[in-house]
């Protein structure tokens, strides 16, 4: 379901809904409660004659975690219905057959296998949400911002800008059927990096949120001990081996899950 490849904006919406759990019960209303607007009236438009205006294609666009050249595709798909004029629908369709190339041309450059720049890595480590969202593209099942959105539980328009980052960036790629994969770019930071702090920050802010959950199937061991310092290098050699195995474990595996592992050995007190 892409929105390049629409020329019916009413069709879009109905097909977006369909695509929704279970078959979209309860979503024509939770559109009416976003857009202010009598549940009935949503019947009207989507399955009748009545048009969104513009104020409510943008809005509508939100609810649905659309990218910004996503947005501009609905908008002015809204804009060919309202025309009042044949000049004017064909100015709108001229636009639009420009994002149409556009959105075409980035669904298909793949980028080359490359560091990010310092601007892009320093927004990239930001948040959690960007790896989140980046790993959440590698499942199968989630091929949309709205998709990703439900099953990280962040907000739909948080999902479209950061997805909308990570596919600028190569991050994340579109394929031509339009399901949703990790880009060939690298993400790896170097112990010296000065990113590294809020990266490790991100994920054990996000280790503390999710121990609220008491899911018994997360694991979390807090081990404060007193030993030798022969006894600690042979310890942390056990976990460089062990985190190999899980990153080949984890690398030769087909993703149908998201994880996290946050490991920390440290010294502490006067040494």
């Amino acid at each position: 379901m892409s929105i390049f490849l629409q020329d019916d904006y009413k069709a879009f919406v109905r097909d977006f809904i369909a695509s929704q759990p279970r078959k979209g019960r309860g979503m024509s209303r939770r559109i009416a409660e976003h857009l202010n607007i009598h549940p009935a009236m949503v019947s009207q438009i989507f399955s009748g004659s009545r048009e969104l205006t513009p104020e409510q294609a943008l809005d509508l666009a939100g609810f649905m975690g659309l990218s910004e050249l996503e947005a501009n595709c609905f908008l002015l798909l809204v804009q060919i219905e309202r025309a009042g004029t044949h000049r004017l629908r064909e100015t709108y369709r001229q636009q639009l057959r420009g994002l149409q190339a556009q959105a075409q041309e980035l669904k298909n450059r793949l980028p080359k296998d490359v560091e990010l720049n310092e601007q892009a890595r320093a927004q990239f480590y930001s948040g959690w949400q960007y790896s989140g969202v980046r790993l959440a593209s590698s499942l199968a099942k989630l091929n949309t911002a709205q998709d990703i959105a439900q099953y990280l539980g962040i907000s739909p328009s948080v999902a479209a800008r950061t997805l909308e980052f990570l596919l600028g960036t190569g991050l994340c790629v579109r394929h031509a059927d339009g399901h949703l994969d990790i880009g060939p770019k690298r993400t790896h930071l170097e112990a010296t990096s000065p990113l590294i702090q809020q990266h490790h920050r991100n994920w054990r802010l996000k280790a503390l949120q999710r121990m609220e959950a008491e899911d018994d199937t997360n694991l979390y061991y807090s081990g404060p001990m007193s030993l030798s310092r022969a006894a600690l290098g042979e310890v942390r050699e056990l976990l460089i081996q062990l985190l190999s195995q899980v990153r080949s474990k984890a690398e030769s595996s087909e993703a149908d899950a998201l994880a996290c592992l946050n490991l920390d050995l440290f010294t502490f007190g006067k040494n």
